[in-house]
């Protein structure tokens, strides 16, 4: 699904799953502090996966439909290196 990784430090990051879609958001604009300083560019972030949306209109991407007695599971994984 994604990689991300830290080139000075060669941390890294690897996310697996049967999800179709990623969706990242950033921290960049942020203040860090009650000093109304910015934060850095890429104090943070986060990766959510999931089904893409619009599904609807694009049977291809996939059934988000929750149906009653018809639980659905996903599978995340993730390997860390450091």
């Amino acid at each position: 699904m994604a990689t991300l990784m830290d080139t000075a430090s060669g941390r890294k990051i690897k996310m697996y799953s049967d999800r179709n879609g990623l969706v990242v958001y950033t921290a960049n604009g942020q203040h860090a502090d009650g000093f109304n300083r910015p934060a850095g560019q890429w104090f943070a972030m986060a990766m959510e996966e999931q089904t893409l949306p619009d599904t609807p209109h694009h049977p291809q991407f996939g059934d988000i439909s929750l149906r009653p007695g018809y639980p659905r599971h996903y599978q995340i994984h993730y390997d860390y290196f450091a």
